[in-house]
């Protein structure tokens, strides 16, 4: 059987004006994250005769997320893993196909196709102070799905299922107008990023004929907008004050035979 497609994200628009304070590991002051829903994995398939295996199901697309905070905003994270604020707009991974079984001849299912980024923007106006390692100041980010992979096939005449296909990033913007300060390690202060789908990998095929499937080409970030006007100071090993990329997707691996 197919997996089924996931659901696309919604909109989400987040508004600080006071005091926030997390305390615990990977527990961020702001999390807004509008990110479509990844595709289903489909089932294996085991026949005599001829059959071929299901295929993964597509993610779908990351929708809007906004977070501002204003001048009255102070935001601070004390454990690891805890960014003052995180903005989130990813497209949903596909889903991978299914493993087929034949005493005959048949494919492996292919992989689902990734769903596209969404659009991701988060402004500062306020305080952010975060003190544990790899906990940022800020992190906003819009990824495409990553494409599924394809599944392997045994038969007579068997082939391998293609990976699924990725999607590009969405527009990603960040902007710091107010103060922010890391004191841990890898805890950089403002992160934006716009990041391509990577390629589904190609299955493997096991038979007297046949062979493996293609891995799927990855796709390519969109703009990421950074802008500091306030204060971005890091204290950390490996803390970078403010970065901003825009990368694209890796390709997928060919199957075997």
């Amino acid at each position: 059987c197919d997996g089924g497609r996931g659901g696309a994200g919604g909109t989400i628009d987040i508004t600080n004006t006071a005091v926030l304070q997390s305390n615990d590991d990977s527990a961020d002051g702001i999390s807004a994250d509008a990110s479509g829903g990844d595709g289903g994995d489909a089932g294996l398939s085991i026949a005599i005769g001829f059959l071929d295996g299901g295929h993964g199901g597509s993610g779908w697309i990351g929708g809007t997320a906004t977070v501002t905070t204003t001048t009255t905003s102070d935001i601070t994270t004390v454990g690891r893993l805890s960014n003052g604020i995180t903005v989130r707009a990813d497209g949903g991974n596909g889903g991978d196909g299914g493993f087929n079984g034949v005493a005959g001849a048949g494919d492996g299912g292919d992989g689902g196709n990734g769903g596209s980024g969404g659009t991701a923007k988060g402004d500062n106006a306020g305080t952010i102070h975060t003190q544990g390692d790899f906990s940022k100041g800020m992190l906003v980010r819009s990824a495409g799905g990553v494409g599924g992979d394809g599944a392997s096939s045994i038969g007579i005449a068997a082939g391998g299922g293609n990976g699924g296909s990725p999607t590009h990033g969405g527009d990603a913007t960040g902007s710091n107008s107010g103060h922010i300060t890391t004191l841990g390690d890898y805890a950089s202060g403002m992160v934006v990023q716009s990041v391509g789908g990577g390629g589904g990998d190609g299955g493997d095929a096991f038979g007297l004929f046949g062979g493996g499937g293609a891995g799927a080409a990855g796709n390519d970030g969109a703009t990421a907008t950074g802008t500091n006007t306030g204060t971005i100071t890091t204290n950390g090993t490996g803390a970078i004050g403010m970065l901003v990329e825009s990368v694209g997707g890796g390709g997928g691996d060919g199957g075997g035979a």
